[in-house]
C-alpha cells in the first residue's frame, strides 16, 4: 500500500506542477504586458518590473494553486481509470477510499501552504507592490518631461528648456520645491541629467553649474548656493517611498486582521475587516475538500464522460467562488452574517464533496454523475441533430 500511495502522488504532483506553472506563467505575462505599458517610455530599469512581477507571485499563486491541484488530481486518476490500474487495484482489495488517504495528506499540506499565502505573503507582497507602482508613476520624470513644459511631481515643479537623449539630457532647468516647513526653494542649472539610482526604485536629478535659492516665507531670509555639480534624489526612496503598510485590510496579515478587528485603519470598518479575516480563512479549508470532488468526476467511462466530468468541476468551482464572492461583498456591507455568507457556502462545498465521493466510492457503478451526464449527452445529440436537419433543409 506505500508504494500504491507513494505511486498515485507522484501522478499527483506531477500533473500538480504543471498545471500551476502553466497558469501562473499565463497570468504573470498578462500583467507583465501591462506592467510593460505602464512603464514604457520612463527610466525604470528592468529591475523594476521584474520586482513588480515577485510580487505579484503570492497573489497568483492563490488564484492558481486550488484550481491546478483540481486540475492534477483530476489528470491523474483519470488516466489510472483509462488504464484500468483502479479496476486492477480494487480488484486487489484497495478501495478507493484507500486511494484518497494520501491525496488527503498532499491536501493538508496544500492546505496549510494556501494559509501562509493568504494569511501572510499576500499582504506583505501587495504592499510592496504598490509600494513599486507609487515609485514608478511618481518618481519617473523622463516619460512625462516635454521641452518648455511644466510639470508636477510630488512637491516638485520642474521645467526644462531643452530635452534629449530620450528625456535623461537636459538644458536650462528650473526646480521649484515648496517644502512642508514653509520654505521655498528654486533652483536653476544649465545642464542636467536625469538618471535611475543604482541602490533606490527612484530617478535622479544631476545638475551642473547652477544656483539654488532658498527662501523662507515667514521671515524673508534668503540662502544663497551656487554650485558645479548638485545630485538631487527626485521623490522618496528605499523604506520610506510609500505610506506604511495596513492601509486597508488587504495589506493586513491573518492575525493583524483578528487583532485590529474592533480598531480598523482609516476608512475600513469592523465588518471589512471580520469578512477579510473569514474569507481567508474559508478560501483556505476549500482546499482539503477539492479531493472529494476530483477523483469522483475522473471515473466516468470514456473520454466523453470524463470531459463533462472535468467541465461539471471546474463550473462548480466557478460558481462556489462567485457565491464566496457575493458573500464576502454582503458580510463586508454589514448586511449578512460572516457565518452565513461564507461559512454557509464551504458547508454546502464540503457536503456535495462527501456525497460525490461516497456515491463513487460505495455506490453501485462508482460513476455518481453518470445518469446527469448521459442526459447531456441525449440532449447534445439531439440538439446536433436538429443542427444538421436545419442545415439540409436550408442548403435545399
Amino acid at each position: 500500500m506505500i508504494t500504491t500511495s507513494f505511486y498515485i502522488l507522484r501522478q499527483t504532483i506531477d500533473r500538480l506542477l504543471l498545471a500551476t506553472g502553466i497558469a501562473l506563467g499565463a497570468l504573470l505575462l498578462e500583467r507583465m504586458l501591462r506592467l510593460m505599458n505602464l512603464t514604457v517610455g520612463s527610466d525604470t530599469s528592468p529591475a523594476v518590473i521584474l520586482g513588480m512581477l515577485v510580487n505579484l507571485v503570492p497573489h497568483y499563486l492563490g488564484l492558481a494553486l486550488p484550481a491546478a491541484f483540481f486540475i492534477g488530481i483530476w489528470l491523474a486518476f483519470a488516466r489510472l481509470n483509462e488504464d484500468s490500474e483502479l479496476a486492477a487495484l480494487n480488484a486487489a482489495g484497495v478501495g478507493l477510499h484507500q486511494l484518497l488517504v494520501p491525496i488527503m495528506g498532499l491536501a493538508v499540506i496544500l492546505t496549510l501552504l494556501t494559509g501562509s499565502i493568504f494569511g501572510y505573503l499576500q499582504p506583505h507582497s501587495r504592499y510592496a507592490y504598490r509600494s513599486l507602482i507609487y515609485t514608478v508613476t511618481h518618481a519617473s520624470l523622463s516619460a512625462a518631461l516635454e521641452e518648455g513644459a511644466f510639470i508636477q511631481v510630488g512637491d516638485l515643479t520642474f521645467m526644462a528648456e531643452r530635452v534629449s537623449g530620450q528625456g535623461h539630457e537636459l538644458r536650462r532647468v528650473f526646480v521649484h520645491q515648496q517644502r512642508d516647513d514653509g520654505r521655498s526653494v528654486v533652483t536653476t542649472a544649465k545642464t542636467g541629467l536625469l538618471l535611475q539610482s543604482e541602490k533606490e526604485f527612484r530617478s535622479v536629478l544631476r545638475l551642473s553649474d547652477g544656483i539654488r535659492l532658498s527662501r523662507r516665507t515667514s521671515n524673508s531670509l534668503h540662502e544663497a548656493l551656487t554650485f558645479t555639480e548638485y545630485t538631487w534624489p527626485i521623490g522618496k526612496g528605499g523604506g520610506d517611498a510609500f505610506r506604511d503598510r495596513g492601509n486597508d485590510e488587504r495589506e493586513l496579515t491573518l492575525r493583524e486582521l483578528w487583532t485590529t478587528q474592533d480598531t480598523p485603519p482609516n476608512d475600513v470598518s469592523p465588518a471589512q475587516m471580520r469578512a477579510e479575516f473569514h474569507a481567508r480563512l474559508v478560501r483556505t479549508l476549500s482546499t482539503l475538500f477539492l479531493p472529494l470532488f476530483a477523483i469522483p468526476l475522473a471515473l466516468g467511462k470514456g473520454y466523453g464522460r470524463r470531459a463533462y466530468g472535468i467541465t461539471i468541476g471546474l463550473l462548480l468551482l466557478v460558481i462556489y467562488q462567485k457565491l464566496l464572492q457575493f458573500g464576502e461583498s454582503l458580510s463586508s456591507l454589514g448586511y449578512m452574517s460572516p457565518l452565513v455568507g461564507l461559512w454557509a457556502p464551504l458547508l454546502g462545498f464540503s457536503a456535495m464533496g462527501i456525497w460525490l465521493f461516497y456515491r463513487a466510492g460505495f455506490g453501485v457503478g462508482g460513476d455518481p454523475l453518470g445518469p446527469l451526464i448521459e442526459r447531456l449527452t441525449t440532449i447534445g445529440e439531439w440538439v446536433r441533430a436538429v443542427v444538421n436537419r436545419l442545415s439540409v433543409s436550408g442548403a435545399g
